[in-house]
């Protein structure tokens, strides 16, 4: 379901963590590209409280919504003044992307691999990468990552490596996107049709 959490940890950020369930409809493996979001969704997630950092959660990519329901996710629920990033996965690949349009202010996407699931899949039993990412969200609100993917040695001993898509690995993190987000008080956004 669709969840919103504030941690407050002391001498941190406060930051706020926003589930939003891009899985309600997805009944088959035919959903690509048809998923919706439901009005009451975006409605339920507006009281983030003023001046704190947040992160979106989904499952699936907003790139497997409908058309109608991707230009919603993108007008009313994930602006730029309002999200860090949106993390996302079902994919079973490490990701990144910002994405600025028309000199608008970037969106970050971070989707991550999966950890556990099949390691099969489709009718040429094609496989899927398994593997993770761990991040860190720093003071300027730049958020940091170490992406690691499984790796089966010569030896079939299983390890999780540095995803070297990312380039070569930094004991630092890899910094992937950094909040250029509202500093005042939002405007409320009617989020009704």
């Amino acid at each position: 379901g669709d969840l919103l959490v504030h941690l407050d940890l002391p001498g941190k950020m406060p930051l706020s963590v926003v589930g939003l369930n891009s899985a309600w409809l997805a009944l088959d493996d035919t959903v690509d590209r048809r998923l919706e979001m439901a009005t009451e969704q975006l409605q339920a997630l507006e009281p983030i409280l003023e001046g704190r950092t947040a992160l979106l959660l989904m499952h699936h990519p907003p790139e497997w919504l409908s058309e109608e329901a991707r230009g919603r996710f993108r007008e009313t629920l994930y602006t730029p003044d309002r999200f860090l990033a949106c993390l996302h996965g079902h994919m079973h690949k490490n990701r990144t992307e910002t994405i600025a349009v028309s000199g608008g202010k970037p969106r970050c996407y971070l989707q991550g691999a999966s950890l556990f699931g099949l390691e099969q899949f489709g009718t040429r039993n094609e496989t899927r990468l398994r593997g993770y990412a761990w991040g860190e969200l720093q003071p300027d609100k730049t958020i940091r990552l170490w992406p690691r993917k499984r790796e089966v040695t010569g030896n079939d001993d299983a390890m999780f490596l540095h995803d070297l898509s990312f380039g070569a690995e930094n004991p630092d993190g890899i910094p992937v996107c950094t909040w250029t987000g509202a500093t005042s008080p939002r405007e409320t956004i009617d989020c009704s049709p």
